[in-house]
């Protein structure tokens, strides 16, 4: 089997593309995908410029950040804590699975808020 064969466009993406765009695109000879790839990346920019200066957008980005800060920094305090404790450990010698400790914090989480119900 070649490379060709094995080639396999990838689901993120196909979901997003219609049948008709799929079939226009495969029926187009090289030079012309070239240039629907030039369209396509000129596309993407000016959509990007658009949002980017979008100001609704900005300014519910700005408040993103304004409300979000305080959670932040509180995960940015626990998560030096975590780092500092880990470190600890393994300088004394001590193997720590910090994302299997993530893990079940997660699950005992999850097992309180059932406890709720």
């Amino acid at each position: 089997m070649s490379d060709k064969e094995d080639m396999v466009f990838p689901a993120k993406w196909a979901k997003k593309l219609r049948e008709e765009d799929k079939s226009a695109l495969e029926s187009m000879s090289d030079d012309e995908l070239k240039r629907k790839v030039v369209e396509f990346v000129t596309g993407i920019s000016y959509v990007e410029q658009e949002m980017d200066s979008d100001p609704d957008l900005l300014q519910m980005k700005e408040n993103l950040k304004i409300c979000s800060k305080e959670y932040k920094d509180q995960i940015g305090e626990l998560t030096a804590g975590l780092k500092y404790a880990a470190f600890t450990l393994s300088g004394r010698g001590v193997i720590v699975d910090v994302k299997g400790a993530k893990e079940a914090a997660a699950k005992k989480s999850k097992d309180e808020d059932g406890e709720d119900e």
